[in-house]
């Protein structure tokens, strides 16, 4: 699922891999202490937050950062939406976010906060609607919404390599090719679980 490559035309030049890598990163952590942290804990997930968003982790990199992309992708297995479908595609997932954002089960948190920040996390990728960026961009999303539900930030996988980035493929596969959410909710659910007690104590 990873899209990161390298565009020739990137604003600061870079030429290989590990420099995009590396530039993306930095970009990702300053969004999270300029744009994430900023927003009101009522804050809309909105088509405009989420361009915001990317243009905040990207902007330094990308002269198309925050804007939809323009030409058809295959990531992988994965066929995402035409470009022509993008603005309908991301407020009707927006609407849906917003929807289950809104409608928290009291008598059963750890569930439909679970379901809200998983579908949010996979339909994200699933539209793939920026031309680099999709992973990095749905992982702070994620933790946006998690933020926005007073909790903290979610860790789908600690590294590039291994069995925990291996099992979060699998989840987003699983979720493409069969609507299962199983996997996905394995990761995400025990970290809302683990949020929500330690909001019980205090």
């Amino acid at each position: 699922m990873g899209d990161t490559y390298i565009d020739p035309d990137n604003l600061l030049g870079l030429k290989t891999f590990d420099e995009i890598n590396i530039a993306e990163s930095e970009g990702v952590a300053n969004a999270y202490e300029s744009f994430i942290m900023e927003q009101e804990v009522n804050v809309s997930i909105t088509p405009e937050l989420i361009l915001n968003l990317h243009q905040a982790a990207f902007g330094h990199l990308y002269k198309w950062a925050g804007k939809y992309r323009k030409t058809e992708l295959v990531v992988g297995q994965l066929i995402p939406p035409k470009p022509g479908y993008l603005n309908y595609k991301m407020y009707e997932f927006c609407e849906q976010v917003e929807y289950f954002r809104n409608h928290i089960q009291k008598d059963d948190k750890v569930k439909s906060i679970t379901h809200c920040l998983a579908y949010a996390h996979a339909k994200f990728i699933e539209i793939h609607p920026f031309l680099n960026g999709n992973g990095r961009t749905a992982r702070m999303l994620t933790d946006l919404i998690s933020i926005t539900l007073g909790l903290g930030k979610i860790e789908c996988y600690k590294r590039e390599e291994g069995d925990e980035r291996k099992q979060y493929i699998d989840s987003l596969v699983a979720i493409q090719k069969n609507n299962d959410y199983s996997l996905l909710y394995s990761i995400i659910g025990p970290q809302v679980r683990y949020y929500l007690d330690i909001l019980d104590k205090l």
